[in-house]
């Protein structure tokens, strides 16, 4: 019988007792207290038999050898995530049984790989249903020498900004950003058309600089369609791709120098993933 039932009924029968213990003669007051007397020592021993069952049962769910049998099991199994979780209990209350498992530095490995393919599902499940928002981004089609779509597609957005040099300052510019796929690499193109009159000068900026202040990073550049987060060492494995950082997918304040020019912007970047995706330059 459930232990919380027996306990209620044990209650009631206390309570029943010590009502009829103010209503009755001496012997029958002696009599009630034995009563009592004797639902106090049962009370105590079903306490002591509960604790028992608890540790009893206890041993059975997390005793040592069956917590790393079934640790094992789920290794075997590919289920990296629950041998984890196992591990974990295991050490809890065996901390010595770290001597019986082998190679969990991998199984910790392959946990965090199934946790991010789960949550990865789950983000593109989110992006998914929210895949015809673009935010800034537009999608053009390429053409062929007839005008005709040749079913390829780019991604890009056009930006207001101001430019400046020994001629002007903070004259009107227009920023056209173009995100398209090349060979097995996604590039990025910035065109600058200053006045806004139509024209787009031939401009490589050899100085770059974008800062997010959202997420309190500044991107310098590093080479060719690559940035290095400012405070990180220069280097290749700090360096990150022009399309990577744009994936970021967040407001940068822009500031790019071309000889004696510069040029400034501000580019919301959000929802680039989308837009790739339905260009059919990124696949989910």
């Amino acid at each position: 019988m459930n232990m919380y039932i027996i306990m209620k009924k044990i209650l009631i029968l206390i309570n029943t007792l010590l009502l009829l213990i103010s209503c009755v003669g001496q012997e029958k007051h002696d009599a009630v207290v034995n009563e009592l007397e004797k639902a106090t020592k049962t009370i105590d021993s079903l306490t002591i038999i509960n604790a028992e069952y608890r540790s009893q049962i206890d041993e059975l769910l997390n005793g040592r050898d069956r917590l790393i049998s079934q640790y094992n099991s789920f290794v075997s199994n590919n289920k990296f995530i629950k041998a984890e979780e196992i591990y974990q209990t295991l050490i809890a209350r065996h901390p010595d049984a770290y001597k019986d498992i082998r190679d969990i530095a991998s199984t910790r490995k392959r946990a965090q790989e199934q946790r991010d393919s789960i949550n990865k599902v789950q983000r593109d499940s989110i992006r998914l249903a929210n895949i015809n928002n673009l935010g800034d981004w537009k999608i053009g089609d390429y053409v062929d020498d007839f005008g005709d779509p040749t079913g390829d597609h780019y991604v890009y957005q056009s930006i207001i900004g101001s430019f400046s040099n020994s001629a002007t300052s903070n004259s009107s510019l227009k920023v056209f950003v173009k995100v398209y796929r090349f060979l097995d690499r996604i590039i990025v193109d910035f065109e600058y058309d200053e006045y806004c009159n139509g024209t787009i000068d031939d401009t490589y900026c050899y100085k770059q600089k974008f800062v997010c202040h959202n997420l309190k990073k500044v991107f310098e550049d590093y080479g060719i369609d690559s940035y290095v987060e400012k405070g990180l060492e220069r280097n290749e494995a700090n360096s990150i791709r022009t399309v990577d950082m744009l994936l970021l997918e967040d407001t940068f304040e822009a500031t790019c120098i071309e000889d004696k020019t510069k040029y400034y912007f501000t580019i919301d970047t959000k929802y680039l993933e989308n837009a790739l995706i339905k260009a059919g330059i990124l696949q989910l």
